[in-house]
């Protein structure tokens, strides 16, 4: 299945098919009595799942009657904007993979201005498709701390010093281009040796530091991941690479796109496993260049007697939604935030037939 990219948030469902949506095998319930049976046990289990992420019994209802029903999840900090989104779609398993494989095709955006996969121990090559322009560039070199880039202290460091070498020079575009990508290896190469604790810190005014790790942290030992995952694969969360399995798959990929009108670099981890006869995909935005910190989507695909209930959750945490007038920003940031997830859900959704 090609690869592709999905605008702002929705880095969300990439790589989705790749990940193991196919790898889902939904058995369909014996005939008879045990229909019945089955019937009232999935839809009492589908509605205490959906209770327990924040869902109020009127939605419920509407999701097992077939609707597409979006929630506002509470935050756990007052960075945090969090979102639950959740559908029931009435597919056989060969059916659901097939379809999703003809949805994910909504990947494709023009927004997206390079991406690519991380290999391995990873190496400068996997990034050579990275290229920031001379406008960008001159904002890396004159990096510091703030909001502006999220970068560690040593970053900006690095940086600075490179402006110093640069001066004088009409074209920064390439020498600036080569040390984001050394940079960005370096993210990774800590991320996967060590997970959360390799995630140096973004270096903020006053000499305080923004801990992203412990954001993502949070969010994989809050609310949804407990009700969504099995013990397992929320250790995965907390403590990968300690905690695995075989059935565990991963990637890695760098995208770079434009959103908004600012030009983000991010680097992305991609978690899949079986999950008591359903599956669960985890994007982790581990390192995101600006305009927020860290971003966690959890996606749990559960079989239930009328076919296949979708559960997605969305924590993205930002410092633009923090301090003064932060409780405004936050509700209007969680309604875009629900309005770009529910614009590319509903894509999918009209190329699947669905419970009516």
């Amino acid at each position: 299945m090609k690869r592709s990219i999905s605008q702002g948030v929705a880095p969300t469902l990439r790589g989705l098919g790749r990940l193991g949506i196919g790898l889902l095998l939904l058995s369909g319930p014996a005939a008879g009595a045990d229909v019945e049976t089955a019937a009232g046990d999935a839809a009492q289990d589908e509605g205490a799942i959906l209770t327990k992420l924040g869902f109020p019994s009127g939605s419920v209802r509407k999701v097992l009657a077939g609707d597409f029903v979006e929630q506002m999840l509470k935050s756990g900090s007052k960075r945090e904007l969090s979102v639950a989104l959740a559908f029931r779609v009435d597919l056989a398993s060969k059916e659901l993979e097939q379809r999703f494989d003809h949805a994910l095709a909504i990947r494709d955006d023009p927004n997206t201005l390079a991406f690519g996969e991380i290999r391995g121990q990873g190496s400068v090559q996997d990034f050579r498709a990275l290229r920031v322009d001379e406008k960008a560039a001159r904002r890396w070199l004159h990096a510091e701390a703030g909001e502006t880039l999220n970068l560690s202290s040593g970053e900006i460091a690095t940086f600075q010093a490179l402006r110093k070498r640069l001066e004088g020079s009409t074209s920064v575009a390439d020498p600036v281009s080569a040390a984001v990508r050394r940079m960005l290896l370096n993210r990774y190469r800590a991320y996967r040796s060590l997970g959360l604790a390799g995630i140096a810190p973004y270096r903020r005014g006053s000499g305080s530091d923004r801990d992203a790790a412990g954001e993502l942290r949070a969010a994989s030992r809050a609310g949804p991941a407990q009700v969504l995952f099995t013990p397992a694969l929320r250790a995965l969360l907390v403590d990968d690479p300690k905690s695995r399995s075989k059935d565990f798959e991963e990637s890695f990929y760098w995208i770079h796109y434009e959103a908004h009108g600012e030009r983000v670099l991010i680097l992305t981890h991609w978690l899949s496993a079986p999950e008591e006869g359903g599956f669960g995909v985890v994007q982790r935005q581990f390192y995101v260049s600006r305009s927020y910190d860290v971003e966690q989507s959890l996606l749990a695909l559960i079989p239930v007697s009328a076919g296949t209930l979708v559960a997605f959750t969305n924590s993205t945490f930002t410092d633009q939604v923090d301090g003064f007038g932060g409780a405004m920003r936050r509700s209007v940031g969680r309604k875009l935030l629900a309005s770009q997830l529910k614009g590319l859900y509903q894509k999918i959704r009209e190329n699947m037939p669905h419970s009516k």
